[in-house]
């Protein structure tokens, strides 16, 4: 990656690494670091992405939008067919799926809170997030919350049914780049 790397999955059994960054999705094999694929051409890079390696597909995130573009797809790596989920105005700074039910979360520099249905393709809701910049996220999918980082230095619980913050906690300087919970 020419541009740095910003998102990175692995699976050490199956010996494979995806990495994304500039504006390229790639797949190693760890074992002597050869590049098994190389999607380009993901506007503003590659903010985020998580893999799903049993199926061979790559769930997105960029960090440009725009009216003829998503910002936000999926891949099937083996056959490089993508399914685009427009909405997000802005970079999407991170993403969190729960493979086994298709169901995404995203959140992005626009201020907004959305859950995917990545089979279908379709938007499950919606929510903007009073607090600006979603910087970081850890999600709950079974009490369908999710943990947010903002820029302003704050974390918010936010319900994803209704969009209602339920908890905030104080405590940064700078934004929250970073968030990892167990719920």
């Amino acid at each position: 990656h020419k541009g740095g790397v910003y998102a990175l999955a692995a699976d050490f059994e199956a010996q494979r690494v995806v990495s994304g960054g500039d504006e390229a999705l790639k797949v190693w094999d760890s074992t002597d670091w050869t590049c098994l694929h190389n999607i380009a051409n993901h506007p503003g890079g590659i903010m985020s992405l998580a893999m799903d390696f049993a199926n061979s597909r790559a769930l997105v995130a960029t960090g440009q939008a725009s009216q003829t573009d998503a910002n936000l797809r999926l891949w099937g790596l083996e056959n490089r067919n993508v399914k685009s989920f427009p909405g997000h105005s802005d970079a999407v700074a991170c993403i969190n799926i729960d493979w086994e039910v298709d169901l995404a979360f995203s959140g992005g520099w626009d201020a907004q809170l959305r859950v995917w249905n990545i089979g279908k393709g379709t938007g499950v809701s919606n929510h903007e997030c009073k607090f600006g910049r979603v910087r970081s996220m850890a999600v709950d999918f079974a009490q369908m919350q999710a943990l947010c980082g903002s820029s302003a230095g704050t974390l918010h619980l936010i319900d994803a049914h209704s969009g209602d913050e339920l908890r905030r906690l104080d405590g940064h300087v700078g934004a929250v780049l970073a968030v990892q919970a167990k719920f």
